[in-house]
């Protein structure tokens, strides 16, 4: 989307109504949706993904806490890294990594790594961060602060 076109949108919708009404509301859900579900089923199933290969009920909660750390960690990378280098290659670079880690998961799974797993959270999280701080900075630089 251009400058211009945020700058016609900007002024078009004057109320959550419009916002929730216009396309450019629906692609941005769409878009964060279907970048995210990924990353979600991650997070809620991380323990049954290797039931069978790591038993250490320890080292997966500290898998969960280290995940989650880095997750609020990374969202201030990931807001300063926006506001410098923009949203295309900031979007670009979450995809990337996201398409890497979900490549590597079978691998993770199969050969009974706890490193591996362990790498494979914590870049689950730092993406999933990076879109929450993306579409945020979206919305309100497309709805502006009174809707978004």
């Amino acid at each position: 989307m251009s400058q211009a076109e945020i700058k016609d949108f900007e002024y078009a919708c004057h109320s959550h109504e419009e916002a929730l009404g216009s396309k450019v509301f629906w692609i941005i859900a769409i878009v964060i949706i279907l970048s995210s579900v990924g990353n979600f089923y991650i997070f809620s199933n991380y323990k049954k993904l290797v039931a069978t290969s790591i038993h250490d009920q320890i080292f997966l909660n500290f898998i969960f806490f280290a995940g989650s750390l880095s997750n609020g960690a990374f969202r201030i990378i990931w807001g300063f890294t926006l506001r410098h280098v923009g949203f295309h290659m900031v979007y670009f670079t979450a995809i990337a990594m996201n398409t890497v880690v979900f490549t590597l998961l079978p691998y993770f799974i199969t050969h009974k790594s706890q490193q591996g797993y362990f790498i494979f959270f914590t870049l689950s999280c730092i993406v999933q961060g990076g879109h929450m701080i993306i579409f945020s900075n979206v919305c309100t630089l497309v709805f502006r602060s009174y809707i978004g």
